[in-house]
């Protein structure tokens, strides 16, 4: 694993300078960089390791310059540029592109990913055909929400100028992610958000719609004017992983075959059951009693997991009927994912740990359900969840009170006090209703 150091809080200014030397940075032997927490950009993972895209580019680019990354995580984009402005960062990496107003006071990287703003509103709004100029109009119907400082104001400052009548409204306090959870709501209308963000967001919630793709453009990294040494070493950087198509692999890692992926349905399920699990019941069978584990839980898992595809690979490369990270096939002795026997018993092995792990006087149901959505999220951001219930005077030992917990870690006044910070906290509730149904239908099906 990347070895990385992280910084969360506030910092001093570095050398009381606004911006460090190139030789400086490596005189200090720390590169600093500013980033957020976000699934496309900076988090705890499921094994508790740090990863991310723009983690992966920061370890890259710290060690083409022989020296260890400091990520200084902030709440914003708006308090990164500003963090940035006062020379609390060398650089930095979160998810940001080149505009008008950044260009008067930082200069770019090489754009090293893709993407386009989206326009996606909740699924009361139908809003056809906005591809032609003439239908634009149509979104002076609804109300957009965006994030205070972000490149998405420029977008719609833009519009209005075109003469179109926008109605929209910033904030300081929600980032992107905590606005599409309030689209998928229907708390509101619509938002823009950058196409790898929404794609990622597409899996957990498929009732969002994508209205409208603007033109495309790169994420960048971002630094002060006077770091010019820098940023031309992060161009040579993006410039040699594109070259070796190791920018590639970073990407697929984290986006890989998301577009191919079918959202749940339930005829499709029913469907299924008679097709692609009756090839795979009896491993979920023969799994499922050595571990002590109903074998229709574990196929409701792998189906949330993989649609029991056993070549099924994830944004962040998970892959297999039981969508095993890299880190717990090797715990569990899996060697190929790929293979549907090894990666059934490899996660039927793996949920019965997990089961394990739960405090044993929590009752045997709401052990399992914690222990599902610590198969998605992660052990210790359950945790985090359970201590969220004791401060919102909640029962950290029934599933209903926890269910309630887990999204405030993506609640910036929460995950800041917690000690593995954030995680998309709405994920693993939404995760396990949906297994919980799936089981349902499997134990009808199979009294």
């Amino acid at each position: 694993m990347l070895k990385f150091l992280l910084l969360i809080g506030t910092f001093c200014l570095i050398n009381n300078t606004w911006a460090r030397s190139l030789e400086e940075i490596k005189k200090s032997r720390v590169l600093y960089i500013l980033t957020r927490n976000a699934p496309t950009t900076y988090f705890i993972d499921r094994d508790a390791q740090a990863a991310g895209m723009d983690f992966e580019l920061g370890v890259e680019l710290a060690k083409k310059i022989g020296v260890v990354p400091k990520f200084i995580v902030k709440d914003s984009v708006g308090d990164i540029i500003t963090s940035l402005r006062g020379g609390e960062g060398d650089v930095a990496i979160a998810g940001l592109t080149k505009t008008e107003g950044r260009s008067n006071e930082f200069i770019f990287s090489r754009s090293y990913q893709d993407i386009k703003q989206q326009l996606v509103c909740n699924k009361k709004f139908i809003l056809r055909d906005l591809s032609k100029r003439k239908n634009l109009k149509r979104l002076e119907k609804v109300e957009i929400l965006v994030t205070r400082g972000s490149s998405y104001v420029q977008t719609l400052e833009n519009l209005k100028k075109s003469g179109l009548k926008i109605n929209y409204a910033t904030s300081a306090t929600l980032n992107t992610e905590d606005i599409l959870g309030r689209v998928w709501e229907s708390k509101v209308d619509c938002t823009l958000a950058d196409s790898n963000i929404v794609s990622i967001f597409l899996r957990t919630y498929p009732e969002l719609k994508i209205h409208k793709s603007f033109d495309e453009e790169g994420l960048v990294m971002i630094f002060p004017k006077d770091h010019r040494e820098l940023k031309e070493e992060s161009d040579k950087l993006v410039e040699n992983l594109k070259k070796v198509g190791a920018l590639e692999k970073i990407e697929h890692r984290y986006y890989g075959h998301i577009s191919n992926f079918d959202y749940y349905d339930y005829k499709v399920f029913k469907k299924r059951i008679k097709t692609r699990l009756k090839k795979y019941k009896r491993l979920f069978q023969k799994a499922g009693k050595k571990y002590g584990v109903d074998w229709r839980l574990l196929a409701s898992v792998s189906y949330q997991e993989s649609h029991w595809n056993p070549k099924a690979k994830s944004p962040t490369g998970v892959r297999g009927m039981m969508m095993l990270t890299r880190a717990t096939a090797k715990q569990m002795k899996v060697r190929n994912r790929l293979n549907p026997a090894e990666s059934i018993f490899g996660g039927a092995h793996y949920l019965s740990l997990l089961i394990k792990r739960v405090p044993p006087y929590i009752s045997k149901s709401d052990r399992v359900w914690m222990a599902l959505a610590a198969y998605n999220v992660g052990y210790y951001h359950m945790r985090d969840a359970r201590s969220i219930a004791i401060w919102k005077e909640l029962n950290p030992n029934y599933w209903k009170d926890v269910k309630r917990s887990l999204p405030y870690l993506s609640k910036k006044s929460y995950f800041k006090k917690l000690p593995y910070g954030y995680a998309r906290g709405n994920e693993p509730v939404i995760y396990v209703e949906r297994i919980r149904r799936y089981y349902d239908l499997l134990k009808k099906q199979y009294p």
